[in-house]
Parts: structure tokens; C-alpha cells; sequence
């Protein structure tokens, strides 16, 4: 069965409380669920669900640095980066699946400016780092 949209978004917002509650507490139920379901709708989220349960959730989408900051940016297939904004998963396979989804999405990700926030810090990934995280992910998998 195809899940429909609200299940994706009610889905995902409950996985995305529970592992990132410092990050989404805050947010009102409503803006939440409208964040991801704009976000769904420009193929900028990925979900990894077994069992019926999510199990990891994605969000990243292409665009340009000047639009970097702003968490409700259109996707834009001429952008010149890649933000990472959200990567969790419950097991390492699920990063692994989520990277995936994002490098089929955009084939050529590793010739864009690769960006994330870690530890409140804007940091630039390089290709290498991001196929070691897959790497690594499915070493802990086995």
C-alpha cells in the first residue's frame, strides 16, 4: 500500500518529536505538518519506514546559498548547493537509505556545495565525507 500524504506527514512529524525534541517542540503541530507537507511536495524528504513504523526521516533540498536560511526555500534544480537540514534514523542503516534517497534525487550532488548545521555551526560537506557516513552507517549495520 502507498501511504497517502497525511500519512507521511503525521508519520514523520511524530518520528521528527521524538528524536529531535530540542529542535521541534517548539514548533506548533499545524506549521509543522504544513512544513513537511511543502517540503514532500518538492521531493525534499525522505522516509524510511519498517514494519509500517518510520524509522528515519530526511529533509534536505537543492538550491542556492544566497536562500540557504530560509527553512521554507523552493526547490531548484539549477541551485548551486545542497542543505542538509534534518538526517535521522533509529538505525544506521536508515542513514544509509536516506543518503540514497537524496543522491538519486540529485545526481549530481557531489559537484554542489554540500551544506549542513552541526553543533550550531553552518559547516561545507565534501562528497567524501558524505559517502563515509553512508559507508560507516551500513558497516554498523552488519
Amino acid at each position: 500500500m502507498i501511504p497517502s500524504e497525511h500519512m507521511l506527514v503525521s508519520g514523520a512529524s511524530q518520528f521528527l518529536l521524538e528524536s529531535r525534541p530540542d529542535v521541534f517542540q517548539s514548533w506548533p503541530v499545524p506549521t509543522m505538518h504544513d512544513w513537511l507537507r511543502y517540503h514532500i511536495r518538492q521531493r525534499a524528504v525522505g522516509i524510511v519506514a519498517v514494519d509500517g513504523h518510520v524509522c528515519a526521516v530526511g529533509i534536505g533540498w537543492r538550491g542556492h546559498m544566497a536562500d540557504i536560511d530560509d527553512r521554507w526555500t523552493i526547490w531548484d534544480d539549477s541551485g548551486d548547493c545542497f542543505y542538509f537540514d534534518q538526517l535521522h534514523s533509529r538505525y544506521p542503516s536508515g542513514v544509509a537509505t536516506l543518503i540514497d534517497m537524496f543522491q538519486a534525487r540529485v545526481p549530481d550532488w557531489n559537484r554542489l556545495h554540500l551544506i549542513a548545521d552541526r553543533h550550531g555551526r553552518r559547516v561545507q560537506l565534501t562528497a567524501r565525507i558524505i559517502d563515509r557516513l553512508k559507508s560507516q552507517s551500513l558497516a554498523k549495520n552488519q
